[in-house]
């Protein structure tokens, strides 16, 4: 069985400001974020920060939030996709999130919806096909890593023509310690017809303390015009599991106004058989194969 679902619905362009705004290149004025200075430019946009790994927690913060990012969007940031996003610069689109969506697909293609209210009877499913699965899965450790994920859209301005605006649309996942199933997993996110890609770029590394180890995606797929997908080799390792993928797309000027909606999703494969993902206009399906799905 597979399910559609529409995950982000984003007010892409009702935030811009004048055409004569939009163009401007130079910096509106300089402002001191405890001490440090950062540039602003007329249409809202921030300039990117070329270090901002020295920057202080306070610092990054305080930026966030000049980026139009609140302070439950920033807590759920870890340092380095804080950083990413500062070195980036931009302002962030405001979003409205619909119809999110935990599938849990048994070993016997069956569908279940997760819920609050059935969460721990799945999760006791879940150990119970480990104990029958005789080798085709890997039960190292009781406690599966806890999944997150997020998307988020930035604007970056217009491009040298002045036809088109420019967004960058970072879907990220997070496991909290190593996941229970390390096959390939899929990463995935797709959008409206009057969006066009541009470039895609993915990370995928494990924190283990100090001590991070990068492996970056197996492959990402950019063939469709509608969305990317990428798939990700999880690695038996103890630590957090962290990646996004970042795709620029760009939209007509004469779009102004108007909105987009863009959906994300990510695929946790509980076998060595890969979940498909195919990507429609602002829309995912999944294939029938084992494993936690979400969007």
């Amino acid at each position: 069985m597979t399910l559609f679902f529409f995950v982000f619905f984003l007010h892409l362009l009702i935030f811009v400001a004048s055409n004569d705004q939009l163009g401007a290149i130079e910096p509106k004025n300089e402002i001191k974020v405890n001490n440090f200075s950062v540039f602003k430019y007329q249409d809202g946009r921030i300039q990117g920060i070329d270090a901002p790994e020295k920057l202080t927690d306070p610092q990054k913060t305080n930026i966030l939030k000049l980026m139009n990012f609140n302070e439950q969007e920033i807590e759920k940031m870890d340092t380095q996709f804080k950083d990413l996003l500062l070195k980036d610069g931009g302002i962030k689109v405001d979003t409205v999130t619909t119809d999110k969506v935990h599938i849990y697909t048994d070993l016997n293609g069956k569908d279940h919806i997760v819920t609050d209210k059935n969460r721990e009877e799945i999760n006791k499913l879940r150990q119970e096909e480990l104990k029958k699965s005789n080798g085709e899965v890997s039960p190292l450790g009781v406690n599966n890593g806890i999944y997150s994920g997020y998307g988020t859209s930035v604007y970056k301005g217009k491009t040298s023509n002045g036809v088109e605006y420019i967004y960058t649309y970072h879907n990220r996942f997070y496991f909290n310690e190593r996941p229970n199933y390390t096959y390939l997993d899929t990463i995935g996110h797709s959008w409206q017809t009057n969006a066009t890609p541009k470039n895609s770029t993915g990370e995928y590394y494990v924190q283990n303390l100090a001590l991070r180890s990068d492996f970056g995606f197996k492959s990402i797929d950019q063939s469709s015009l509608t969305g990317t997908k990428a798939e990700v080799d999880l690695r038996a390792l103890t630590g957090q599991h962290i990646g996004t993928l970042t795709t620029e797309v760009r939209i007509p000027v004469s779009d102004q106004g108007k909105t987009a909606a863009f959906a994300s999703a990510y695929a946790h494969a509980h076998t060595n058989n890969l979940i498909n993902m195919a990507l429609g206009v602002a829309g995912i399906t999944f294939g029938s194969q084992p494993g936690d799905k979400w969007g």
